[in-house]
């Protein structure tokens, strides 16, 4: 049986202790998913850090609000130099604790989440454009 706790934080926080198990997260901004992940239970810095700061890792929400933030007009994007602050103060972060999970389970309900919510900021950047042009309204 896997157990979770859902940590709802309305402003992006970076300074909470992850180390009780593997995690699910959702950014959104203003009710619209924005990026859909997981993180394993020693994988503090993709909690903590990696989102708010584009060039930490390969795939983060920094690096994806950057490149397509002219498609996407966010409200109150006016400095693009201080994204991660943006992303904290503008955005909410809900996270899934889960305890006595396995990887394959873990992938299943990130991938479960993603079709359902279909979060803006996932896939290929062809992929996101196409997703972008093809709604009349992103929020």
């Amino acid at each position: 049986m896997v157990a979770f706790q859902l940590n709802k934080i309305v402003k992006s926080s970076v300074t909470r202790n992850h180390t009780m198990g593997s995690f699910s997260y959702t950014f959104s901004y203003k009710n619209r998913p924005l990026k859909i992940g997981i993180a394993g239970a020693k994988s503090h810095a993709r909690l903590s850090s990696q989102h708010y700061l584009p060039n930490s890792c390969k795939s983060n929400l920094a690096k994806k609000i950057l490149k397509l933030h002219s498609l996407v007009q966010f409200e109150e994007l006016t400095n693009i130099q201080n994204i991660g602050n943006w992303i904290k103060e503008n955005c909410e972060r809900i996270d899934l604790i889960y305890t006595n999970i396995d990887n394959w389970t873990l992938r299943l309900i990130e991938s479960a989440m993603h079709y359902k919510y279909k979060p803006l900021f996932e896939g290929t950047e062809k992929n996101i454009i196409e997703v972008i042009n093809n709604q009349i309204s992103v929020y």
